[in-house]
């Protein structure tokens, strides 16, 4: 439990750093770039990859960084493009959320060890490192339920039905669409994550010549 907290105050202590602050704003400005050009699948239902720069942000500097990200990018994206709503608070915790899911599963500081996502050299072969891409399952499946079927939609459905009365048909009604959407579209986000996270933690590394540290045992 305390190593669980301690990724908190490590990650807080992340804010001290210009680096921590540059990378994030420049992933911040990526997740509103790729928000503002989603695919909307019908008025309450669209297709769009901004998570995984807010994913990007959990994984480098944790939980405490990824909730300020994504009020952040909320907050940006909203001023930058208005949605035909106004802007809803709600959002913004919802996205505070979506920040925490993802510092919590995949911050490269975890119980006190580093862990790595790339492919590393034992002996004369290659291991990958299995744990990691769980983590990003993981971490893809609570957004997706917890975030995008669970409270995005139950956020629509009282904006939509305000005053008319809820019933729980109606929010199935909303439901489905974005089930149908979302199963469909997880294989894709997937290897998504698979594929650009890995590159993230390197190329990070690399400009900044941080070592890698041993793995998660």
């Amino acid at each position: 439990m305390k190593s669980f907290f301690g990724m908190f105050k490590s990650s807080a202590l992340e804010l001290k750093s210009v680096r921590t602050l540059t990378v994030t704003a420049m992933l911040c400005a990526l997740s509103v770039v790729i928000e503002m050009n989603a695919f909307m699948v019908n008025p309450t239902t669209k297709v769009n990859f901004a998570f995984v720069a807010l994913a990007a942000v959990g994984l480098l500097f944790g939980p405490v960084v990824g909730m300020l990200a994504g009020a952040v990018c909320d907050i940006a994206g909203f001023l930058i493009n208005p949605g035909g709503y106004g802007f809803n608070p709600v959002y913004t915790l919802i996205a505070v959320m979506q920040g925490l899911i993802y510092g919590m599963a995949l911050y490269h500081s975890f119980y006190g060890k580093k862990y790595e996502i790339v492919l590393r050299r034992v002996g004369n072969g290659r291991e990958t490192d299995i744990g990691m891409y769980l983590r990003l399952v993981v971490a893809r499946l609570a957004d997706v339920v917890v975030i995008n079927l669970f409270l995005n939609t139950l956020n629509l459905y009282l904006m939509n039905t305000a005053g008319g009365g809820a019933s729980v048909g109606g929010f199935f009604t909303f439901l489905l669409p974005r089930l149908i959407k979302n199963l469909v579209e997880l294989p894709v986000d997937l290897i998504l994550m698979f594929t650009v996270l890995p590159v993230v933690m390197t190329a990070y590394r690399r400009v900044f010549r941080l070592r890698p540290q041993n793995s998660l045992s």
